[in-house]
């Protein structure tokens, strides 16, 4: 039945009801009156083309004021599904807000890292120039010192070379 309480009376609109509702099988109405919805639907079904099947499904538990119930499962289901849409975005905004964190983390890890690592090399190399020194001082006559003094200066080098591979 396509919109069949239009252009009835009050009179009209009352006997059809009770008709109706008399009824033992199944009624397909599709109406705008919401009186005549509230008096005779079981179910309401909500034609919308957006969803993947077209139709959304409300089964009603009671039949006295179907109109009423339909609009607040409907209002409740579009809450939830709002819901469910603002996590994932805060879902979203979390991981990338959680994600730049990280970033920044690493970040001023490296910094730091760069930064301990210039200090060891001024450490290092004031340490080399030193030993070259005492080389050229005191060790020049002193070949077991001489050894000690190269030995290390290679030490020095090898490490130097590593945090020159940090800093670039």
């Amino acid at each position: 039945m396509d919109e069949p309480t239009n252009h009835l009376d009050i009179g009209s609109c009352d006997a059809l009801e009770n008709a109706l509702l008399g009824f033992e099988g199944t009624i397909i109405a599709v109406s705008h009156d919401r009186y005549f919805i509230n008096k005779i639907a079981t179910r309401i079904i909500e034609l919308a083309p957006e969803r993947d099947n077209g139709m959304i499904d409300y089964p009603l538990e009671s039949y006295d004021d179907a109109f009423t119930e339909y609009m607040r499962i409907r209002e409740s289901r579009n809450l939830m599904l709002q819901g469910a849409k603002k996590t994932v975005e805060v879902s979203d905004a979390r991981a990338d807000y959680e994600e730049k964190k990280r970033e920044k983390a690493r970040a001023r890890s490296e910094e730091k890292k760069r930064e301990r690592a210039e200090a060891k090399i001024k450490e290092l190399e004031s340490e080399l120039e030193s030993l070259e020194a005492e080389l050229f001082g005191e060790a020049a006559t002193d070949y077991v010192r001489a050894a000690q003094i190269e030995e290390r200066k290679a030490e020095i080098e090898e490490e130097l070379l590593e945090l020159y591979e940090l800093v670039m």
